[in-house]
């Protein structure tokens, strides 16, 4: 089982992160299930997650925990896909400082 991990992301203030589905798993090579879960340093940080085109997390809250994320604390949400697809993750800061963020997705193919 794949495992993308984003680790100490620092989102700049009222910016937004580089899209985080680069390298080898970027693309899904076939039917799969996924799991995103996510935790940030403050409160303030959204996030937006997307399977080809379907917006599956639209700009919602990552919880504030100040950790490295853990199952089911932070569990953000649990999806499929057919295979073929790229997916997106991009994190999005609403305060004036910048904010850490550490998110873990887990590709599971059938």
């Amino acid at each position: 089982m794949p495992i993308v991990v984003v680790q100490n992301l620092s989102v700049a203030a009222n910016g937004v992160s580089a899209e985080q589905a680069l390298g080898p798993h970027e693309y899904l090579r076939g039917p799969c299930a996924l799991r995103l879960r996510a935790s940030a340093a403050a409160v303030g940080l959204n996030m937006s997650f997307a399977i080809g085109e379907r917006l599956v997390v639209p700009d919602m809250a990552v919880p504030q925990s100040s950790r490295f994320p853990i199952l089911p604390d932070d569990m953000i949400t649990e999806d499929a896909s057919y295979g073929g697809e790229r997916w997106s993750l991009k994190f999005r800061n609403t305060t004036g400082a910048s904010i850490i963020v550490n998110a873990v997705l887990e590709i599971a193919y059938a």
